[in-house]
């Protein structure tokens, strides 16, 4: 009782704050849910919206009109822009520089999801209350905060809520995914707040940091030059309490460099590092937002005395829309790699990983028709450190690509976008992952990285035909189906198939002050 008290009043407060000190009317941005970032991939893949296509996910829609005028969003695709469009134009007509005008958006709403097949996670409604909010104030000033509930912990994406021994109006668990205070100008951008970093050239599958990860608390730095963008962030993820009794305290810290020439060419590069010790302090040499990761390792910078306590990921990620039909992406990361020739001899082996991506919109109207396919490879020792505490994971769940390390998948697909609000994806595909996986145990270090057949021991195999639904045909109203049926599949384990169904309604809605 006293829990589940003290958690409404840290709502509470946290509404309060948000509202109050809700300073803001600078970096705009989409919801990560509700479809918003999945439309956004599905349009840019189609040839749209290129002004505001990024390294660095949900996108800032302070361009979006302009994408419009710039390319005949054609018929298939329409509704899909005025979905986007919607929710910037609650902000349009912002006020100058001097006023002292406030805005909020406001968007409460109720989820209601129900899932099946062999692989289900639970098999009960599922009741998805929700809160998402943002304010601006002036021109640069913004907070944002998105509060969700549930009955079932599991029904809900990157939800890491506690659930609770007694419930209230059914629902026993909920958490706050994102509260965030912020400033940005014409050429800088700074963020304080519980949120998640999403870097690649998708919204959500991405190598390194993708949607799918818990939130965590962070700073954010960000700075703008013509084309170029260079962002910073130091987080803390969690502290685990190790097998000797130890407090672990766990951080993240990444910093990359984009040039994007906002028509067909998105080019980033960078590092994250995971650092982790016992009751190890926040580390200034990594708060430091331009110095690098290995410098600061092999010149004995770092505040733990811990050997093996942090890990460094570097990236490089290209995304190209070769002709306007034709979008190509690759995404690298080097987590490891064997320079030495007496570390090859000795049989050590390398960590990397990539995805290779193509989507081809030869039709844009009545249907709009895209093709696509894709390859991605994790190595087995990728994303994982010698000491398990320095993976790339958090709160037991996986930072980068959900189907973790020591694996690799391939699939072919396409996507009919209707010229009514109804979305159809089909695609088949093959799913490998072995032994060393993180997503068997997630803190789990490496003894030698020793050179072995990838995926690494028992292999489980999983080939697939996947389906996915949007229809927003009713205003505020949605309906998703994700669906994945299991073809064939061998091993342990090695179980995919799931239905999950979700009926949103949502209500966005404005209020503003202006200044007389």
């Amino acid at each position: 009782m006293r829990d589940i008290q003290k958690n409404i009043s840290l709502f509470n407060i946290l509404l309060c704050v948000n509202l109050a000190f809700i300073s803001v009317a600078g970096a705009w941005t989409f919801p990560q849910d509700f479809d918003y970032s999945y439309y956004s991939d599905a349009l840019v893949d189609a040839g749209y919206s290129w002004q505001i296509n990024s390294t660095f996910h949900p996108f800032n829609y302070q361009l979006f009109d302009s994408s419009k005028a710039d390319y005949e969003i054609s018929g298939a695709f329409s509704w899909m822009y005025d979905y986007l469009n919607d929710h910037a134009n609650l902000v349009d007509n912002q006020h100058n520089k001097s006023s002292d005008d406030l805005n909020i958006i406001f968007m409460p709403g109720m989820g209601i999801a129900g899932q099946a097949g062999a692989a289900s996670s639970y098999n009960h409604v599922a009741l998805q209350p929700f809160i998402w909010t943002e304010a601006h104030f002036r021109a640069n000033w913004y907070a944002r905060l998105y509060f969700r509930a549930t009955n079932k912990a599991e029904s809900l994406p990157h939800f890491t809520g506690v659930k609770q021994a007694i419930s209230r109006a059914g629902f026993d668990t909920g958490e706050i995914d994102q509260s965030i205070i912020g400033y940005q100008n014409d050429w800088a951008q700074v963020e304080f707040g519980r949120g998640r970093e999403i870097w690649g050239p998708f919204a959500e599958d991405n190598l390194l940091l993708a949607g799918n990860a818990p939130a965590w608390e962070r700073l954010m730095l960000q700075f703008n030059y013509r084309g170029f963008t260079y962002r910073w962030f130091f987080g803390y993820l969690e502290t685990v309490v190790s097998p000797d009794d130890d407090n672990v305290n766990r951080y993240i810290v990444g910093r990359a460099l984009e040039y994007s020439n906002k028509r067909n060419v998105v080019i980033s590069a960078g590092e994250v590092s995971t650092l982790a010790g016992v009751d190890r302090p926040p580390d200034w040499s990594f708060l430091n937002p331009i110095a690098v990761h290995l410098e600061a390792e092999q010149n004995n910078r770092e505040n733990s005395a811990l050997n093996n306590d942090s890990n460094v990921i570097l990236f490089l990620n290209i995304d190209w829309l070769m002709i306007p039909t034709l979008r190509l992406t690759g995404a690298f990361l080097l987590d490891d790699i064997q320079i030495d020739r007496e570390d090859r001899d000795a049989g050590d082996a390398d960590a990397l990983g990539y995805t290779g991506r193509f989507a081809w919109t030869p039709v844009h109207k009545p249907v709009g028709i895209t093709l696509f396919g894709y390859y991605s490879r994790i190595d087995t020792y990728s994303l994982q450190h010698s000491y398990g505490y320095a993976n790339l994971v958090t709160r037991g769940k996986m930072i980068g690509h959900p189907m973790g390390n020591d694996a690799d998948d391939r699939a072919f697909g396409v996507r009919l976008t209707f010229s009514q609000p109804l979305l159809l994806e089909f695609k088949i595909g093959n799913r490998r992952w072995g032994d060393n996986s993180m997503l068997n145990d997630p803190y789990t270090g490496y003894t030698i990285p020793e050179q072995k057949p990838f995926p690494s021991g028992n292999i489980r195999e999983n080939r697939y035909l996947a389906l996915r639904v949007r229809s927003n045909s009713l205003k505020h109203l949605s309906l998703a189906v994700d669906g994945q049926f299991d073809l064939h599949n061998a091993g342990e384990g090695s179980d995919l198939e799931t239905w999950t169904f979700t009926l949103r309604y949502q209500l966005p809605l404005l209020w503003k002050s202006e200044s007389r």
